[in-house]
């Protein structure tokens, strides 16, 4: 069985000739696996927004469950291009293998059943081809934007974890351990991002192409609080969390007027204690 693929799956990668040619060959191999129903592509590869070292991101659905779980278990037999590592990635989601192809491109490919598509946090997406219209149903569902309302209450105790997590940090940086607080600022880091988000609409913050998502201001800030494992560069980076957490405080105030239980004493004496590092 041979699929028309709709031929805007291939515009993407127009510019890309590597890309391209690997495209074609997984859409062409799986084009021609009966029990595979419809194909999507998600990420770049359906934005259009595609560079030289993006990966192809493919989903291809099954009629079933156990028709999905056969072609699984082929995985290892698949004579789809010339490729030179590939490794299961079910770790992060069922029936998810990541090929990396001649000369060296990088494809996620994905399987799916109409009963198990992706969620609409992974859009958008956009249709390869399709067997029956079960796509062309799900695809507007999948693409719509839904709105977000952002819930506020939660940083009452983000604050408080903040200020505590700030004092664990120092007295650690104060003991010399500076191996362990330089990694533990990523927990510290995660809520001036989450706060970063919520103030700009959105529900969680991502870093992939965080250059681009969010504000050059909060980027050039939290850039500061990649820390070396050495006192002075942890202090640093202490002082521009602190910074940044109180700055996004007065914003929060302003919009959601939290009940603050983080008590100013609190803050003063723990930046009193970032100060004397």
């Amino acid at each position: 069985m041979n699929r028309t693929i709709d031929a805007a799956a291939f515009r993407t990668t127009a510019h890309l000739p590597d890309h391209a040619s690997v495209l074609r060959q997984t859409l062409d191999f799986f084009s021609h696996v009966p029990e595979v129903i419809g194909a999507i592509a998600s990420g770049s590869t359906a934005t259009g927004r595609m560079d030289e070292y993006s990966d192809l991101d493919l989903g291809f659905i099954l009629r079933n469950e156990e028709t999905r779980a056969q072609l699984w278990k082929q995985r290892w037999n698949w004579n789809i291009a010339p490729w030179f590592h590939r490794f299961d990635a079910d770790h992060i989601k069922p029936y998810f293998v990541i090929y990396f192809f001649e000369p060296s491109v990088h494809v996620d490919i994905c399987f799916y059943t109409p009963d198990d598509m992706p969620t609409a946090l992974g859009a958008p997406f956009a249709k390869l081809w399709c067997d029956d219209g079960f796509v062309d149903q799900w695809l507007p569902k999948a693409n719509s934007v839904s709105v977000i309302t952002v819930d506020w209450t939660r940083v009452v105790h983000d604050d408080e974890r903040f200020w505590a997590w700030m004092h664990y940090a120092c007295t650690h940086a104060g003991r010399g351990e500076f191996y362990d607080v330089a990694s533990f600022l990523k927990d510290l880091r995660r809520v001036v991002e989450t706060w970063q988000a919520m103030l700009e609409g959105k529900t969680d913050f991502t870093t992939r192409r965080a250059e681009a998502v969010w504000s050059s201001n909060f980027i050039d800030q939290i850039s500061n609080t990649f820390a070396q494992p050495n006192r002075v560069s942890i202090k640093a980076a202490f002082e521009a969390l602190i910074k940044l957490q109180l700055e996004q405080r007065i914003e929060i105030d302003s919009v959601a007027k939290p009940k603050w239980k983080t008590k100013p004493e609190a803050i003063a004496k723990v930046t009193t204690m970032v100060n004397a590092l």
